[in-house]
């Protein structure tokens, strides 16, 4: 007699568990040691093969979990719990992803997928596309995501944050004026010392590219800005937490801004590997000032310790 908690496991690939004589099948994503092997469909982003149900709702006003289902952009405003996608697709409404031609267009809605209140908002193996400020605004939990399309990929709230294996690619600026970045840790200039804000971030085995059409060169055409940014910071704010073994690439600099407002402390960056496609250099001199950077953030093709210009 079969327990209904146990399982066994024939494949990374593939899961069958027995409950009396039923029998269901579960995609299980590969397994990833490092940013750089990140695969959309493969091992981040919704599975091959996963049947997707049209869903018209826009607004989350209470914990849940929902599964298998393709959205517009939507908003959560629940106080406490999670609100749980898993194995979800949310495209901006009138996104036109870029081609090599064309820019292509973020989207109406400013955000895709917005945390509007103060309960926690979980994505698992979803896509995101689009949005003319932000794709991603202040989700505190993404797990092998694809994030693409936004002025801004992923905004990070205050907080306690963890993203891993997440591939953000494919930013489209919304303006000529636009300074978009995959990652972005920015706040206001309004908190006071009884109401600071201090983002704690994880990023955790992450592919960043900036690039957003690329030309033959391999950089990119229009003026994108960074992998991760760091800046806006006001008074009695912060950023803090830890970039380990992620795959960054383009922008001026891949890691831009560098300053960690005046609460926190410096951010650890260990076993980082760079692409060769920044127009200066792998991070701001800030960054190296600022943070707690070591000789492990490597450029991806020579295992060189990443300094200098590509």
């Amino acid at each position: 007699m079969f327990d209904i908690a146990k399982c066994m496991k024939f494949s990374h690939a593939l899961v069958v568990t027995f409950c009396g004589l039923a029998c269901s099948t579960q995609h299980v994503m590969a397994e990833v040691a490092h940013g750089s092997e990140l695969v959309r469909g493969v091992n981040c982003g919704i599975p091959e093969g996963t049947k997707l149900e049209p869903s018209s709702i826009t607004t989350f006003s209470t914990p849940d979990e929902i599964t298998g289902q393709t959205f517009g952009a939507v908003k959560t405003t629940h106080k406490d719990g999670v609100v749980k996608f898993v194995r979800c697709k949310f495209v901006n409404p009138g996104f036109e992803p870029m081609t090599a031609e064309a820019a292509g267009a973020v989207g109406s809605e400013r955000y895709t997928v917005h945390r509007f209140g103060e309960g926690s908002v979980e994505l698992e193996d979803c896509e995101i596309y689009g949005g003319s400020s932000v794709a991603v605004l202040n989700v505190d939990k993404m797990t092998r995501c694809y994030v693409a399309g936004g002025n801004d990929l992923i905004r990070v709230p205050s907080g306690d944050s963890f993203y891993t294996e997440v591939l953000g690619e494919k930013v489209q600026m919304a303006g000529p004026s636009s300074h978009s970045d995959v990652m972005q840790v920015t706040f206001g200039k309004q908190q006071t010392e009884d109401s600071p804000l201090v983002a704690n971030i994880k990023v955790l085995r992450c592919k960043f590219d900036c690039r957003g059409r690329i030309g033959d060169d391999g950089k990119s055409i229009d003026p994108v800005n960074g992998a991760i940014q760091f800046g806006g910071f006001g008074p009695h704010t912060g950023v803090m937490g830890e970039i380990t073994n992620c795959y960054l690439d383009g922008g001026p600099f891949t890691l831009s801004g560098g300053g960690g407002g005046d609460l926190g402390k410096p951010v650890v960056l260990r076993g980082n590997q760079f692409g060769r496609n920044s127009k200066y250099g792998p991070m701001n001199p800030s960054w190296r000032e600022s943070q707690d950077v070591d000789d492990t953030n490597v450029w991806a093709d020579t295992g060189a310790v990443a300094k200098g210009r590509p």
